[in-house]
C-alpha cells in the first residue's frame, strides 16, 4: 500500500502565493497538521518514507517518521515544480 501525503501549511499556502523550489517552512498551523496526520497513522504499519528536501516536506516526514520510527529517504525528484517568474506570486 502506498500512502501520499501533502506537508503541512506554510505562510505562503495562506497568502495564496506560489512556491515551488521556494523552500518555505511550516507554520505552526503546518507542524500541527503534520502531529495529526502522524497521529492517524500510527496504526498503520510503514516500511519506509520518502520526501523531497524543501523544508516544509521534509520536516511533515520527520514528524511523522518519529513516531513510526522508519527510515526516510530525501529525493530531489519529489520537488515540487519550479514556476521560476510565478513563484512569489500571488494565484
Amino acid at each position: 500500500m502506498i500512502y501520499i501525503v501533502r506537508h503541512g501549511e506554510t505562510d505562503w499556502n495562506i497568502g495564496s502565493r506560489m512556491q515551488g523550489h521556494t523552500d518555505i517552512p511550516l507554520n505552526a498551523k503546518g507542524r500541527e497538521q503534520a502531529r495529526k496526520i502522524a497521529s492517524h497513522l500510527k496504526e498503520i504499519h510503514l516500511d519506509i518514507m520518502y520526501t523531497s528536501p524543501l523544508s516544509r516536506a521534509y520536516e511533515t516526514a520527520r514528524i511523522i517518521t518519529v513516531h513510526h520510527k522508519v527510515p526516510f529517504i530525501t529525493d530531489v525528484s519529489l520537488r515540487e515544480r519550479q514556476f521560476v517568474d510565478m513563484e512569489v506570486k500571488t494565484y
